[in-house]
């Protein structure tokens, strides 16, 4: 009858106990990525080179097209936000300006049967902005729903800032920007208002972290 060596038996397995156990506190190392986030333990958290994935919405390039004019006209460019249940945070918000020596300012719109309707938020003032994409940080917008339609809200002071768009409807939306009525100042309204439908989409998005 052959004895089995039960010291032997059980340093074999809590060695290899010790083997498939070891890399679970170390979890957070080699996370696997769902639908765009890193899932640690059970719970989700965002990914990327500066440690958050961010999704953008809108008109993300430089049209081809310039217009100008426009100054303390109001432009919103739509945007249909994605499919993340938890939906999303605004971290910033962009628009294109084509000359450096006036004001502007953007922020985000609520959608009315096709319509910008109420300011959500709006960015500081930026005095002097560089020619091409601004990109100006946005705060207590409050969470975007998923797969709706919200605006880019954007105005200059000076009709010099000429705008950049292309031609036809906006990117995943059925169409274009349009323009409110002239302010007395670089100041997003309240409320859009009364708008007229442009027809093109001009170069504005938002940047935004799902929740």
């Amino acid at each position: 009858m052959k004895l089995v060596n039960w010291n032997r038996t059980i340093s074999v397995w809590l060695a290899s106990a010790i083997l498939v156990l070891a890399p679970l506190s170390g979890y957070a190392q080699n996370p696997v990525v769902v639908g765009g986030k890193a899932i640690l333990g059970g719970k989700a958290s965002v990914g990327g080179g500066s440690g958050v994935t961010t999704v953008t919405c809108g008109l993300t390039t430089a049209g081809s097209n310039t217009d100008g004019g426009n100054a303390d006209i109001p432009f919103a460019t739509p945007c249909v936000t994605g499919s993340d249940p938890s939906g999303y945070t605004v971290q910033s918000c962009s628009y294109y300006a084509v000359a450096t020596s006036n004001a502007g300012r953007c922020g985000v719109y609520t959608d009315s049967s096709g319509n910008p309707n109420t300011l959500l938020c709006q960015s500081a003032t930026i005095s002097s902005p560089s020619v091409g994409f601004n990109v100006l940080s946005l705060s207590g917008c409050g969470t975007l729903t998923n797969g709706i339609t919200y605006w880019i809200g954007f105005i200059t002071s000076d009709s010099a800032n000429a705008e950049k768009y292309n031609t036809g409807s906006c990117p995943g939306y059925g169409g274009g920007s349009k323009y409110g009525t002239t302010q007395g100042s670089a100041t997003l309204p309240a409320s859009f208002g009364s708008n007229t439908n442009i027809g093109n989409c001009y170069s504005a998005y938002m940047t935004l972290v799902p929740n």
